[in-house]
């Protein structure tokens, strides 16, 4: 009979053993940092990118309903909600819109139909009441979005979308109608009835208030439904 004796590993195999074991291990944990910290990172996406589509929603709702009159008869032009103090205004180098419209359908411009939005103090804030669209410190101001959780760092408004159109000569400009420096201005004449179509382009910049390293850029345009109908003076 032949007999098979049986032989241990050797030190140095017992060595290049530890030695991969030990490589596989680092390779393991590795991945579960990597992944953790990329779910984490996607987590904190996540939340601003909740956090400031939300709000953008609620401007673009609220813009929308800009010069709203409910008790609106045909033919009558004369909106009291587009009027030099009620109409919608950009201001403060494009970082404040104010504006009204007829939240109680009542035909009247209230105190609680004056609003707007503008960024202060690394929120959004929207004005609750006021007097006028001329001024941005005017009325009361509330805060909608939320600094613990988003700081935003940027909040502009444009009319880079209006155009305007001259129902009685029938000239019209992408512009404002007010827009003498526009290359297709017309001046129109004492009566001609203007019809300003009004789209505000909003870019809104914020970061994450734990981590300012996450960071986002919404650009949104919103097509006020309500056109602005006046007489020339």
């Amino acid at each position: 009979l032949n007999h098979f004796g049986q032989a241990g590993a050797t030190l140095i195999e017992l060595m290049v053993g530890m030695v991969v074991g030990l490589i596989v291990i680092a390779g393991v944990i590795n991945i579960f940092l990597v992944t953790g910290t990329n779910s984490s990172d996607i987590m904190l996406s996540a939340r601003l990118s909740n956090e400031m589509s939300s709000s953008i929603s609620v401007m673009i709702d609220e813009i929308r309903r800009a010069g709203f009159w409910g008790t609106a008869s045909a033919g009558d032009i004369n909106n009291p909600f587009t009027q030099s103090t009620t109409d919608l205004q950009i201001l403060d180098s494009g970082n404040c819109i104010l504006y009204t419209y007829d939240r109680d359908q009542d035909g009247t411009v209230d105190a609680e139909e004056y609003f707007g939005f503008k960024m202060a103090s690394g929120a959004i804030q929207m004005r609750m009441t006021g007097t006028t669209t001329s001024d941005c410190t005017n009325g009361t101001w509330e805060a909608i979005s939320d600094s613990d959780i988003t700081t935003i760092t940027g909040l502009t408004f444009s009319t880079t979308g209006y155009e305007c159109v001259n129902s009685s000569t029938d000239d019209n400009w992408s512009s404002t109608c007010d827009d003498a420096g526009h290359a297709d201005y017309v001046a129109p004449t004492t009566g001609d009835v203007m019809i300003e179509i009004r789209q505000v382009d909003i870019t809104l910049v914020g970061a994450l208030a734990s981590d300012t390293f996450v960071a986002k850029e919404y650009q949104e345009s919103v097509r006020v439904r309500n056109d602005r109908f006046y007489e020339a003076p």
